[in-house]
């Protein structure tokens, strides 16, 4: 059974997280691991960390970042940056792309775990269909956002 670790506060007001929890919980609802809520195991040098990090038996660790937010207040989507309600920041995918980094960093230091690990990241925008956001305005480099239930359920083949 995948257990879950709510290391803050938010998760009761942050739907975004509990809707993505519910797709976790449906997709593995029976196999054996821990799935952390906003831990700061992966920090950033700018004190970001990722929503969840889910370490299960049969799958690499995932690292997941969530965008909770409707495309209107998506403005901008660029390498070097996102404008969401007229406020720059970092990119979501670059900052995943150092979440996963720093999780394969932790695990180059345990020779047990050296090159047995390849965490993946996610980017999660779950109240945006993928439709939706390929025919905005907003630049889109979609290898790896997952848009809704729908991408979740694609992401981990559920049917």
């Amino acid at each position: 059974m995948l257990r879950f670790v709510i290391t803050l506060h938010t998760y009761a007001q942050d739907v975004a997280a509990q809707m993505v929890t519910r797709w976790l919980k449906e997709r593995f609802n029976s196999t054996e691991g821990i799935c952390y809520y906003r831990h700061p195991a992966v920090m950033t040098s700018t004190g970001a960390f990722p929503d969840f990090i889910l370490f299960t038996k049969e799958n690499h660790p995932l690292v997941i970042k969530i965008i909770s937010c409707g495309l209107q207040e998506i403005e901008l989507v660029d390498e070097d940056f996102w404008i969401i309600n007229n406020e720059s920041i970092d990119p979501p995918l670059l900052e995943l792309e150092d979440f996963v980094i720093k999780l394969e960093s932790k695990f180059l230091d345990q020779r047990k775990l050296r090159n047995r690990l390849r965490p993946r990241g996610v980017l999660v925008l779950p109240f945006i269909s993928r439709g939706d956001f390929e025919k905005s305005s907003v630049l889109y480099r979609g290898r790896c956002v997952q848009f809704g239930r729908a991408g979740i359920r694609r992401l981990f083949n559920i049917h």
